[in-house]
């Protein structure tokens, strides 16, 4: 007899004793999901017994995106070479996003190169329009941005705004991201919408060590935003007095204390 056919009971039963080896070799997810309140009993007896999950799941990318978040690589691999490989493009519910950019932004860095290595595009423009390397440089996941670099990501990639890596990396003063890039070659005055440059933006957030670190690689210390406000500007109205001091220190014109043009009406991106 079939297995899907089996009482439901005993299908549940037999669950607790396979092992993964065991799954390969019969079909009990993909028979046992045509009746989906049969499934989902089979479904978590079989994950409890092999993975130790205790949570309950709808469906396939339920279980694909609860694995990503919390780094479980062989439940990632059971699912993409027993159950679904289409999953590896899969968009989770919060965005529309896929499991590799999910992995690069918690910076799961054995998952991302475990997602590659099946075929994912580390190139992939994701649901609001940002990339797997943008997301690890604005959450500080270096090795994550370090091993996409590898396989050809660019580094210069545009999102949202005009936003680059770089750009977010210094807002969000991440140093060793942005040290990286420029490592690799970033433009370091690129500049958003509007003209804000990523010395201008980690200016506004008061980060003196990526302002200190931009001056050195030939940021333009007098590019302005909207035509108005330079870096030292927008620094000293947020009382940012070491970043202030960094500037001067620099050459900074200090006519840049006070907007070039009265013609304006706000300082921040």
């Amino acid at each position: 007899m079939h297995f899907s056919l089996l009482p439901l009971e005993l299908q549940v039963e037999i669950t607790t004793f396979l092992s993964l080896e065991d799954v390969k070799n019969i079909t009990l997810v993909s028979k046992a999901w045509k009746k989906i309140s049969q499934q989902q009993r089979v479904w978590d007896s079989l994950y409890k017994r092999n993975f130790g999950v205790e949570q309950h799941f709808d469906s396939n990318v339920d279980v694909m995106f609860w694995a990503v978040k919390n780094n479980q690589i062989r439940v990632c691999d059971y699912l993409l070479s027993f159950q679904d490989p289409t999953l590896l493009e899969a968009k989770d519910k919060r965005g529309g996003f896929s499991p590799l950019y999910r992995a690069a932004q918690y910076g799961h860095l054995g998952l991302v190169k475990y997602f590659v290595s099946r075929g994912a595009n580390p190139e992939s423009t994701e649901g609001d329009g940002s990339t797997p390397f943008y997301i690890a440089c604005q959450e500080n996941r270096l090795h994550v941005a370090e091993f996409l670099i590898t396989k050809g990501c660019n580094i210069e990639c545009v999102f949202l705004n005009g936003f680059t890596p770089i750009y977010v990396a210094a807002e969000m003063g991440h140093l060793e991201i942005v040290r990286m890039l420029c490592h690799k070659g970033s433009n370091v005055n690129n500049a958003a919408e509007g003209g804000a440059t990523p010395l201008y933006i980690a200016a506004q957030n008061n980060h003196p060590d990526v302002v200190e670190f931009l001056i050195g690689q030939g940021a333009n210390m007098e590019a302005k935003f909207n035509m108005v406000y330079k870096p030292i500007y927008i620094a000293n109205s947020r009382g940012y007095h070491q970043v202030v001091e960094i500037l001067k220190k620099n050459g900074a014109n200090l006519e840049g204390l006070q907007p070039s043009s009265a013609n304006s009406s706000h300082a921040s991106t």
